[in-house]
C-alpha cells in the first residue's frame, strides 16, 4: 500500500512596512500599484516605495494640535492632528534651501511627491480615472497635501502668510477604538480611547510621528493624498511653564488651523488605500469643529 507523502509549506509571515526617514526619501523610488476594478467604484492605488508597502518617519518632536469634527447627521467624529512647517515659505511658493528635516517634509509635500503624483497620473490617466486626462486638468483636481494661512475675503481664501504652511494627520479611530500605537518619552505605552485623545494630544505637545500616505480617488475626479498616524511618542510637558501660559495666537498658527479645516471639509476620500475601512461618502453634512486641550 503506497502512503502518500504531503510536504507541509511554512505559512508566509507578513512583513511589516518598511519606514524611510524623511530625510532619506527619493521619490524616484516610489511606485504605484493599481488594484482590480469594482463596479460602481473608482480603482484603489497602492503607493509603494522599493517595491514594498512604507511608513513616512516625520521630523522629530514636531508641535502638534488636535481638532474633532463631529457630523451633525451620523454623530461620528473624526480625529485629526495638525502641524506646521516652521521656518518654511508661508506662501508654499519657493524650495527650502536648508538641511533641517521640516525643510526635507516641506519639499517633498509641496514639490517632489505632488510632481511625482501629477506625472504619474498623466501618464496613466485612463488605469486611474477610466480616461485620458491632460497635466492642466489633473494639476486642478488635485488636493495639495498642505494647507497655507488664509483670510477669507469675497468667500474666497486669500493667502496671508500670517504662519508657516501645515500638514494634516488622521488618527485612526473606528468602532470606539483608536488604531495608533503610542508610547511616552521614557518608552512606556500610552493606552488611548476617544476620550483620553485629547489629553495625550494636548495643544503644542511635541511627538514623534511615523504615518502611511492613502492615494484617493473622488468619482467626481479629485485625486489627493491622506496621512494616517500609526505611531507616534509624545513628550507630554510636565508642568506649566511661563513661554506656555503666554504662548501667542502667532506662535501656535490657530488661525492658520481654523482657515485649512474649512478647506478640508471639501476633501473627503472615497477609497482610501492601506488603511482601514471607512464608510463611502456621503452628501455634505453640516458638521461641527473644535480644537482640543483649551
Amino acid at each position: 500500500m503506497l502512503h502518500h507523502i504531503y510536504k507541509v509549506q511554512p505559512k508566509k509571515e507578513m512583513s511589516a512596512p518598511m519606514i524611510v526617514n524623511v530625510r532619506n526619501f527619493d521619490v524616484n523610488r516610489l511606485t504605484f500599484v493599481v488594484g482590480p476594478k469594482k463596479a460602481g467604484r473608482m480603482p484603489s492605488i497602492n503607493m509603494k516605495y522599493d517595491g514594498q508597502p512604507f511608513n513616512l518617519r516625520f521630523p522629530n518632536k514636531m508641535s502638534v494640535r488636535m481638532w474633532t469634527r463631529t457630523d451633525d447627521k451620523t454623530g461620528n467624529t473624526s480625529y485629526t492632528l495638525s502641524t506646521n512647517m516652521k521656518g518654511c515659505d508661508p506662501y508654499a511658493r519657493e524650495r527650502a534651501t536648508g538641511t533641517s528635516d521640516v525643510d526635507a517634509l516641506y519639499n517633498l509635500i509641496v514639490f517632489d511627491l505632488k510632481e511625482k503624483i501629477l506625472s504619474t497620473a498623466e501618464e496613466k490617466s485612463k488605469e486611474w480615472f477610466g480616461k485620458k486626462r491632460e497635466r492642466a486638468g489633473l494639476l486642478d483636481a488635485f488636493k495639495d497635501m498642505y494647507r497655507v494661512s488664509a483670510d477669507r475675503i469675497d468667500g474666497e481664501y486669500v493667502p496671508n502668510g500670517k504662519y508657516p504652511p501645515s500638514i494634516t494627520l488622521k488618527l485612526p479611530v473606528y468602532d470606539n477604538k483608536v488604531s495608533t500605537d503610542v508610547i511616552n518619552d521614557t518608552g512606556n505605552p500610552v493606552y488611548l480611547t476617544p476620550d483620553t485623545l485629547g489629553k495625550v494630544f494636548e495643544n503644542n505637545v511635541e511627538v514623534n510621528m511615523v504615518a502611511s500616505p492613502s492615494l484617493y480617488i473622488i468619482a467626481g475626479g479629485s485625486f489627493g493624498i491622506t496621512w494616517r498616524l500609526n505611531y507616534a511618542q509624545v513628550f507630554q510637558r510636565s508642568r506649566l511653564t511661563v513661554a506656555s501660559v503666554f504662548t501667542t495666537e502667532e506662535e501656535t498658527g490657530e488661525e492658520t488651523q481654523a482657515t485649512e479645516t474649512q478647506e478640508e471639509d471639501s476633501v473627503r476620500p472615497s477609497t482610501p488605500v492601506e488603511s482601514s475601512p471607512a464608510p463611502a461618502p456621503s452628501a455634505p453634512a453640516r458638521k461641527k469643529r473644535t480644537a482640543t486641550g483649551q
